[in-house]
């Protein structure tokens, strides 16, 4: 992510999100913190953090030229510390690099991280930890592949 105008918390201050730290070291060693603040795809400069230094749980995007909203975010999507911080990194991503309509989409996909189960060796090792969530994932995109169908307007019409 490491974009030029986000910030960080400083090395000297305690960050609550060690934990996730922590994890995503042992699987991946490749990891960096949660930001403060970021800048979004249309140049807005945003504090993702409160007082506490915990996530925000909605943030206000501008989506220029049609609307402001707030878009949810959360650092418990699943019961696991590992997704939480994918999560996280990926939906701020979207704000930086996308329009904040991506980050509605991301949202719907992020909820259903709750279904996730993994084994205690996919949280040791990260090759089983990609094979467990490629099968998840991918039966969690076909169960809502059918809620998604679109309605034939004109039925009789081929």
């Amino acid at each position: 992510m490491a974009h030029a105008n986000t910030v960080y918390i400083n090395s000297n201050e305690y960050d609550c999100y060690e934990y996730m730290y922590d994890v995503v070291s042992t699987l991946n060693g490749d990891f960096e913190p949660i930001p403060k603040a970021i800048e979004t795809f249309f140049g807005q400069k945003l504090s993702i953090r409160d007082e506490s230094g915990k996530l925000k749980s909605a943030l206000k995007l501008i989506n220029l030229g049609k609307d402001t909203n707030n878009y949810k975010i959360s650092d418990n999507y699943s019961s696991y510390s590992y997704l939480n911080y994918i999560a996280v990194m990926c939906w701020l991503d979207m704000a930086i690099d996308r329009t904040p309509s991506s980050i509605s989409h991301l949202s719907v996909g992020l909820e259903a991280l709750a279904a996730i189960t993994l084994s205690d060796k996919a949280l040791q090792d990260e090759r089983t930890f990609a094979k467990e969530m490629g099968v998840q994932l991918s039966k969690i995109i076909l169960s809502n592949q059918k809620k998604s169908t679109c309605v034939d307007v004109h039925p009789n019409v081929r």
